[in-house]
């Protein structure tokens, strides 16, 4: 079965629930701005409980870079 891939700019879409992903082989990855300090606490637990495995998993990515005038 292939691996799909969410990928998450977390300064446009703040998820509530990742739930509807557990039960397939997903890998969410979450990019956060430098200037994002917090992410709530649901959607770190709901990370958590993707896990690590090879057919499931979540990664927050931060960027380190800003600038404003950068297409997204």
């Amino acid at each position: 079965m292939a691996t799909n891939y969410v990928l998450i700019d977390f300064e446009n879409v703040q998820p509530k629930n990742l739930e509807i992903l557990s039960h397939h082989p997903f890998k969410v990855l979450v990019f956060v701005g430098s200037n994002q300090t917090k992410v709530p606490f649901d959607l770190a637990s709901a990370m958590q409980a993707l896990g690590d495995s090879h057919k499931q998993s979540a990664t927050q990515i931060t960027l380190n870079e800003y600038n404003s005038d950068k297409p997204d």
